[in-house]
């Protein structure tokens, strides 16, 4: 990372389809938001100061990308602001599924599904009510799974309507009979929001 520009949160791409990116101590608590792709380094505004809070980072398939701090998120492409919009509680977590739907997790807010891809109040849902949704995953068979702060893991079987009924919830005290366990999902890991996928060999990979 550079120490020619003074920046709180970062982006940095490390290999072709890999990224790394979180918030850096400043000298100055600053607003910047510092991105280095492919050789290329600058840096975008974002609406407020602050050092350590959590970000969260999604490349998309068309060179865009979406970076999310507190409530703001700014979709962007190399030296191009496309789009800033706020969300009403704070940014957890933030994805892409396989069908360009668009993934929000908030805290204390549930989560946001934008079904066009677009950032847009048009058509937008909410599940999971005042929940706070940390992470979100789609699994190999297009499921999606969120886990939350105080309720465990949800489940949304793919292709299902977008029309909310809560969610099948899984937890480590309930544990998932045999006969529902899906494939992709083995358990949430006891006192940490992170997902267990189970490979055909039978190893298993943490997904954070």
């Amino acid at each position: 990372l550079s120490d020619k520009i003074n920046f709180s949160f970062f982006v940095k791409q490390t290999e072709e389809k890999s990224f790394v990116f979180g918030s850096l101590k400043a000298k100055e608590e600053s607003n910047q938001l510092a991105v280095f792709l492919n050789g290329e380094t600058f840096t975008i505004a974002l609406s407020e100061k602050g050092n350590f809070s959590k970000s969260s980072f999604f490349p998309l398939p068309n060179g865009e990308y979406l970076f999310a701090k507190v409530p703001e998120i700014v979709r962007f492409k190399p030296g191009r602001i496309i789009q800033r919009s706020f969300t009403e509680k704070n940014v957890q977590d933030i994805i892409r599924d396989s069908e360009g739907k668009i993934w929000v997790g908030l805290y204390l807010g549930g989560v946001i599904c934008y079904p066009e891809g677009a950032m847009s109040s048009a058509g937008m849902i909410n599940y999971l009510g005042k929940k706070s949704v940390s992470s979100i995953l789609e699994d190999n068979s297009g499921n999606i799974w969120f886990t939350t702060m105080e309720d465990g893991v949800f489940y949304l079987p793919a292709r299902s309507n977008l029309i909310y009924t809560s969610p099948k919830i899984y937890s480590q005290k309930d544990g998932l009979k045999s006969e529902e366990k899906p494939k992709a999902i083995t358990r949430l890991v006891e006192g940490q929001n992170t997902i267990e996928k189970n490979s055909k060999r039978g190893h298993v990979t943490p997904l954070t």
